[in-house]
């Protein structure tokens, strides 16, 4: 992992033995971090964008097919309401 010791130690170890080599890896892992951070926030963006699309069309469909989503709740309803008959001992 890149902040444990022993790979620490590795770095100071192959900064003796070549500075700026070693210098020079490191900054071009600053500007590699550096774009996954930007590239991370661009698709969180992008998903902050998809989010709200899908809402509206969520939103949408709900509006659009308002009858439609009402026939079915009232089936589903008329369906649940169709329990078994208890059978009631009338001879007591």
């Amino acid at each position: 992992m890149i902040g444990d010791d022993a790979h620490r130690r590795l770095i100071m170890e192959s900064s003796r033995e070549n500075p700026i080599g070693t210098a020079d890896d490191i900054q071009s892992h600053r500007e590699q971090a550096k774009e996954i951070a930007e590239h991370a926030a661009d698709v969180a963006k992008a998903a902050k964008a998809v989010k709200g699309k899908a809402t509206f069309i969520a939103a949408a469909l709900g509006s659009v097919y308002q009858k439609e989503l009402l026939d079915g709740d009232r089936e589903r309803e008329r369906k649940k309401d169709k329990q078994a008959k208890i059978k009631w001992d009338d001879d007591k």
